[in-house]
């Protein structure tokens, strides 16, 4: 189940658990309907970012990046964090 935590620019952001693997996990969705010309740029670079495996404790693990219809997104690891 998602839950909203926040909204971009570009989109809303959700936590939502990934039982697999028995953790929260950060979704970021970005709507491809705003900006079309640069939607599959958009839709590569999240890609890439989640298949590059970069590991560094300043950085949130990425895990995963698609789109569906009008709809990108990124899921990666959920930090909390105060705002």
């Amino acid at each position: 189940m998602l839950h909203q935590i926040g909204v971009g620019a570009l989109g809303p952001v959700f936590r939502t658990y990934e039982p697999t693997r028995d953790r929260l996990v950060a979704v970021k969705a970005f709507r491809l309907d705003i900006i079309p010309e640069q939607a599959q740029a958009l839709a590569d670079e999240l890609s890439r970012a989640a298949e590059a495996g970069l590991v560094h404790p300043s950085i949130v693990e990425p895990i995963a990046a698609g789109v569906e219809g009008t709809l990108a997104y990124r899921a990666e690891e959920y930090v909390a964090a105060e705002s």
